[in-house]
């Protein structure tokens, strides 16, 4: 006796040809799609390789500002730029007595 064919065989036969070209073409994109995420992946990583690369640069030329602008702070720096400015020193100053508050007042004598 022959044996019943099942549904599963019906809807195949003839038609796995197609079946396994729609695999192939599935297997083809969902690798397509592995490639271009892979890429992206990638990418996305170098740049933010370069932005830390970025960061660490400008983190050394703060310091090394830092440093510039403690020597130029310096109180040998300032005694030398004294001179530089025409400054001389004082001989004998004139301190003001400011016990007494003084109040300055527009239009009133």
């Amino acid at each position: 006796m022959n044996k019943p064919r099942s549904t599963t065989s019906v809807l195949v036969s003839g038609r796995l040809p197609w079946i396994n070209a729609t695999l192939l073409g599935l297997c083809v994109l969902l690798v397509f799609a592995f490639i271009l995420f892979l890429n992206r992946s990638v990418a996305t990583g170098y740049a933010i390789r370069d932005w830390e690369n970025a960061i660490i640069d400008l983190t050394q030329e703060t310091e090394r500002l830092d440093v510039a602008v403690r020597d130029a702070q310096s109180l040998d720096q300032v005694q030398k730029s004294i001179g530089m400015l025409g400054l001389v020193p004082a001989e004998a100053p004139t301190y003001v007595d400011a016990s007494v508050p003084t109040v300055a007042m527009v239009g009133r004598q």
